[in-house]
């Protein structure tokens, strides 16, 4: 990498949401069989992969660019959706690889309706079909991102899974982020790791990784977990609990840290910074990053610069 910072590729869902926070309604529809609820319903792209290339911009990741499909109409054109998803790509400076699909632009309805709780219903769409044929054609990234959602279907994951290792051969540091949360009620463990092993890294809610494992106390996350990923990852980054509590996994060790977000609007988005500032700072300087004192520091600095 030199003097260059890393580049980095995502593969993940870029969607249209749409959001409705009905939380200050929701008593008036307990117990009740059918309901109407009015509320100002917003519109603005998202997805993980657009959520992590924004965070790998903001870390220091340069280039960054995600793998995409949109929706085209029946004259060719991309769709009103996928319009608008590209226009925000190019507003945030990421770059994109892209395939034009005869499926609409993926989209979620997003509803919050209670502190930290939300109902979300997503349509894929688009997004199932992406294609890339990566290296040897092209350049490798120095980092690549894999959202989870992209190994749920079976064709997807084939697809997708070829293309990570060809990146991984042409030197790709290869990461993988575990979504859904709820993953452990589709997948046991050892069928996952059949899916995701050979990667370098992996990034896994406590939550998630217990119920993976069987793990009767989230006390043992911290012991057992960090153990069996540390089996299969060279990197492991945990998240334990809402406050922002990390343990971070390499071969020199295992850390944990709180990482804080210092601005003053709140960001669900906080675990894709964590991600894209501890990935950079590891690629940049992994033989230091557990033993050097300033490593919290440096990646406090990439989260929240």
């Amino acid at each position: 990498m030199g003097d260059q910072p890393p580049s980095c590729l995502i593969i993940g869902d870029a969607n249209l949401d749409l959001i409705a926070d009905v939380t200050d309604k929701i008593e008036s529809w307990a117990g009740t069989a059918n309901a109407c609820l009015f509320s100002h319903i917003r519109e603005c792209v998202g997805g993980n992969g657009v959520f992590f290339a924004e965070a790998a911009r903001e870390a220091g990741f340069s280039p960054v660019s995600l793998e995409l499909a949109v929706g085209r109409t029946s004259t060719g054109e991309v769709d009103g959706a996928g319009g608008v998803v590209l226009n925000h790509l190019d507003q945030h400076g990421i770059e994109y690889q892209l395939t034009h699909s005869k499926l609409p632009t993926g989209k979620t309805f997003i509803i919050y309706h209670g502190e930290d709780e939300r109902l979300l219903v997503a349509d894929r769409g688009a997004n199932i079909e992406k294609r890339s044929t990566g290296p040897p054609d092209g350049p490798s990234p120095d980092f690549l991102y894999l959202s989870g959602y992209c190994l749920l279907d079976e064709a997807e994951r084939r697809r997708t899974l070829l293309l990570v290792h060809r990146y991984k051969d042409a030197g790709a540091f290869t990461f993988l982020d575990v979504v859904p949360h709820d993953l452990p009620a589709l997948v046991d463990w050892n069928t996952y790791l059949g899916w995701c092993g050979g990667m370098d890294g992996i990034a896994i809610e406590a939550p998630t990784l217990r119920d993976f494992l069987g793990l009767m106390e989230f006390a043992e996350v911290g012991r057992a977990g960090i153990d069996a990923l540390q089996e299969h990852f060279e990197l492991s980054l945990v998240r334990l609990n809402s406050a922002s509590d990390y343990a971070i996994a390499t071969p020199e060790g295992r850390m944990e840290t709180t990482v804080r977000y210092r601005r003053q609007e709140a960001s669900l988005r906080f675990t894709d910074r964590v991600i894209a500032g501890v990935a950079l700072e590891y690629l940049t300087n992994r033989s230091t990053l557990l033993t050097d004192a300033g490593w919290i520091e440096a990646i406090q600095e990439r989260v929240d610069p």
